[in-house]
This record gives C-alpha cells, sequence and structure tokens, in this order.
C-alpha cells in the first residue's frame, strides 16, 4: 500500500510504495526504485520538534545514495502537520515484514550513542542551570520572559522522557518490531 508524505515546504510529495523486492519511490515528479538487496540498515527514532511533536522517521540506508528518511508526519502548511501514525506504522511494519530474514541488514532502534548522550546532556545541564539561577535569584527577581522558558520547558518534560525511552542505541528484530519505536 503506498504510503504518502511531505516534510517541508519546499519538498514535494514522497509516495513510498513497497513491493515484492523493491522500493517504489516518487518524489514529485521523479520515479525510482531502491532494491531491497541494496538496504544496508533501518534506524527507527522519534524525532520531534517544538511546532512536530508526533513525528516518527524511519531511515532506509541503502548502497549507492543518501539515505531516505519515511517520517510519520506530512507538512501541510506553516506550521502545521497532520499526524499519519496509522498509515505509517502500516508502511514500515509491510518494510520490515519484506527485508525480515535477509542477510546483510542492521535493524537499529534509537539515534546515534552520541547523539543520544549529547542530547540527554544538553537537556538535563540547561535544566540544571535554570534550577540553579531560580535558586540563586529567587522567583521574584526573575523576568516574566524567564518564567515562561521555565514553564515551555516543564511542559517539554514527557517528550523528552519519551525521546530518552525511544531513541535509547539499540537493535530489534525485524520480525517483531516493538510497540514503543512506532507511533
Amino acid at each position: 500500500m503506498p504510503y504518502h508524505y511531505r516534510h517541508s515546504a519546499p519538498e514535494p510529495e514522497t509516495t513510498v510504495t513497497p513491493g515484492d523486492l523493491v522500493l517504489d519511490l516518487v518524489r514529485g515528479p521523479t520515479r525510482s526504485i531502491l532494491p531491497y538487496d541494496d538496504i544496508t540498515r533501518l534506524r527507527l527514532v522519534y524525532n520531534p520538534s517544538r511546532i512536530n511533536t508526533a513525528r516518527h522517521e524511519c531511515h532506509v540506508y541503502h548502497r549507492g545514495g543518501p539515505k531516505l528518511v519515511i517520517t510519520s508526519t506530512t507538512y501541510k502548511g506553516f506550521g502545521r502537520f497532520e499526524d499519519q501514525s496509522d498509515a505509517f506504522r502500516d508502511c514500515i511494519v509491510d518494510i520490515h515484514r519484506r527485508l525480515a530474514g535477509r542477510p546483510g541488514i542492521d535493524f537499529i532502534s534509537g539515534d546515534s550513542p552520541k547523539r543520544y548522550w549529547i542530547t540527554l546532556g544538553a537537556v538535563v545541564f540547561v535544566l540544571l542551570m535554570l534550577a540553579a539561577a531560580l535558586f540563586a535569584f529567587g522567583l521574584l527577581s526573575v523576568p516574566a520572559v524567564a518564567v515562561a522558558k521555565l514553564v515551555i520547558l516543564a511542559a517539554s518534560i514527557p517528550w523528552l522522557i519519551k525521546y530518552a525511552r525511544v531513541n535509547k542505541p539499540g537493535s530489534y528484530d525485524p520480525a517483531a518490531v516493538p510497540d514503543d519505536l512506532l507511533p
């Protein structure tokens, strides 16, 4: 079944259709195929942003070109992304079913260890610095803008927890893709 998505405004819509031996790719007016024999790695990640908090991605690495990034959301307009979780899940599970048992393909979950630990370390550092500033100066002398930023950071903690849980580097069995790696 075809899956359609668009990363951003300047990019054309991409359609991915898993076939028996290839992924059929249509990006704008350009059609190409990606043979399963050329795929070397699949990486599933949760990659939220401030305006696209539901974005999961499947990175398809292959010989002979840049990685293909399939996203669970599609661009609909400035700051608006539509969540396509069910269709994304169906497509990604279908791709995994077709690739399971093929030799030479790594199935990786989460970010690279370097990016994972740097991201978590940076967030923890920022939260500790904010806590230290509040402790040192007290809430009364903190400007309203700083309090607003603190509220925004506090509201992002659930996404941080999900990021830390889902994006922990590891591997998985393609015949049984873990539910937390998909939306």
